[in-house]
């Protein structure tokens, strides 16, 4: 018998209270001690042989379990008074990129791109971005009582209601949901209001970009565009050497490299602040401040299929430093439920 300390994410075809039931049961099982003195201590526990891998756990009829090439491994879960019996499946936590991948998330549109104020889009360069290309991405306006408003920073769309736009929290310090608008078009005259900011709880204006992180939930009397799509989140972190892309505030594709996690402590970029870092040619363009670190997660069978693995934060000597979405994707997740329910 293995005791491990699992990750439990279990996601059935019902709603979020059966979803949460099901996370309750397992998360019982789990934890359930054998009371001193009792007669059967066969009970109680994990039955099943794993390595040393920190694993993931989801109910065995899970569909998610068949977009990964691992072969999942079973455990048995039995409780204290050994009346019931329940067989999870499991696989690395490496080998999974989301908890959250249903198949409409984070794909790239490649047929076709949209019209502005009528007229096709064209590439200016080669590396040049098209609006509408990666749907999920957006802009943050501050509101001006007089002249033009300005760009405070880019942002990324979360959750399948689209109302949800994922920032850095630095961004929008001092500001209220009045003060700003957001744009799927780096254009302010068409632009959505905004009716709540969510700062993560964690974060300091004081404790420069640590936690940081927001979110802005738009307006329901004004739809985004039909053509705007989420992008998916991440569970885990990007495996060094993995090629990610983010793009720059003159919207041009720039490819990152995820170093190894001590090549970004050596910038003062600490996993335990809620950051990772990912490096760029040297005196290429700079990422564009709240735009998403952009990367696909090989070991999936699926293709083209794109995860906010960051949110860019500062540059420095080619190294820029994200927001870690993976550590907040709990956070996130019961945000967005929250927000689709109310």
């Amino acid at each position: 018998m293995l005791w491990l300390i699992l990750i439990l994410a279990v996601f059935v075809n019902a709603d979020d209270t059966e979803i949460r039931q099901a996370e309750q049961k397992l998360e019982t099982l789990f934890s359930e001690e054998v009371p001193k003195g009792a007669e059967n201590t066969n009970c109680g526990g994990i039955e099943g042989e794993l390595d040393d891998s920190c694993y993931e756990c989801y109910m065995c009829e899970d569909k998610k379990l068949k977009l990964y090439k691992t072969v999942a491994k079973q455990l048995t879960l039995k409780s204290v008074d050994c009346k019931t019996v329940t067989t999870v499946c499991c696989v690395p936590q490496q080998d999974l990129g989301t908890r959250s991948g249903d198949g409409t998330c984070g794909k790239k549109i490649l047929d076709h791109v949209i019209s502005v104020k009528g007229k096709r889009q064209s590439k200016s360069t080669v590396r040049s971005v098209l609006y509408g290309e990666y749907p999920w991405r957006a802009w943050i306006y501050r509101k001006e009582q007089y002249g033009d408003s300005k760009v405070l920073c880019a942002g990324t769309l979360v959750g399948d209601r689209n109302e949800v736009v994922m920032t850095s929290a630095s961004c929008l310090q001092g500001l209220s949901p009045a003060d700003i608008s957001v744009s799927f078009i780096k254009d302010n005259s068409d632009v959505i209001d905004v009716r709540s900011i969510i700062t993560h709880p964690s974060y300091k204006p004081s404790e420069k970009h640590e936690h940081d992180v927001a979110l802005v939930v738009l307006s329901r009397a004004q739809r985004a565009p039909g053509w705007t799509a989420p992008v998916c989140l991440p569970a885990s972190p990007p495996m060094p050497a993995t090629t990610c892309i983010t793009i720059s505030d003159n919207n041009s594709y720039i490819s990152t490299v995820v170093p190894l996690p001590k090549k970004c402590e050596s910038f003062n970029i600490r996993s335990a602040l809620g950051q990772i870092c990912a490096v760029t040619p040297l005196d290429d363009y700079v990422p564009e401040k709240g735009a998403a670190l952009l990367c696909q997660d090989e070991l999936r069978q699926t293709d083209e299929v794109y995860f906010a693995a960051g949110i860019a934060l500062t540059t420095s000597e080619s190294v820029t430093t994200y927001t870690a979405v993976h550590q907040y994707y709990d956070w996130i997740t019961d945000r967005v439920n929250e927000i689709a329910s109310n």
